[in-house]
């Protein structure tokens, strides 16, 4: 009963910030139950997914396990099959994923495309701000696992060229 109640605390959380910010053009679904990869060694939950139909907004999918470890993914086209960026269920703060989502929310990053994409070999990096970055920092700073730095990267001003994504704020 205890990890549903774990995984129950942070879908709410999650859930009123959404309706707490009265997005115009975001809206947030919720499969219960989702079954998810069968080969992964989680059970998810409950899938949120935060999606626009304007472009450069990020399709945001966040997964919550039934022992309370969270996933991320990030998309940069509601209609791409691929995440620009993410991590697999980990035991993580839930304050994390609420900071990450003012990030996004604020249009505070972008999403850059390296490698050799000719050859069918690329990677992307969110960026965010130093500043951003910094807030990130603070919730991860007594756990094991690294997550401001697994898939984010800071700088001082965002990334401009061809291979690069604005995200556009929510609000």
């Amino acid at each position: 009963m205890k990890e549903f109640t774990k995984h129950h605390d942070i879908v709410a959380q999650i859930k009123v910030w959404f309706a707490q910010k009265q997005f115009a053009h975001v809206t947030m679904s919720e499969k219960v139950n989702f079954i998810g990869n069968l080969y992964a060694d989680y059970f998810v939950r409950t899938e949120l997914v935060l999606s626009s139909p304007l472009n450069n907004f990020p399709h945001v999918e966040i997964w919550v396990t039934n022992d309370g470890a969270i996933g991320f993914g990030l998309r940069y086209k509601n209609h791409s099959s691929k995440f620009a960026c993410g991590h697999q269920p980990v035991h993580i703060n839930s304050d994390l994923v609420l900071a990450l989502l003012e990030i996004l929310a604020h249009g505070a990053c972008a999403i850059k495309k390296t490698g050799l994409w000719f050859l069918g070999f690329t990677n992307f990096k969110l960026f965010i701000k130093d500043d951003e970055f910094q807030k990130l920092k603070r919730f991860n700073s007594a756990m094991d696992y690294d997550y401001a730095t697994h898939f984010i990267s800071p700088c001082e001003e965002l990334p401009q060229g061809k291979n690069v994504v604005e995200l556009s704020a929510w609000l």
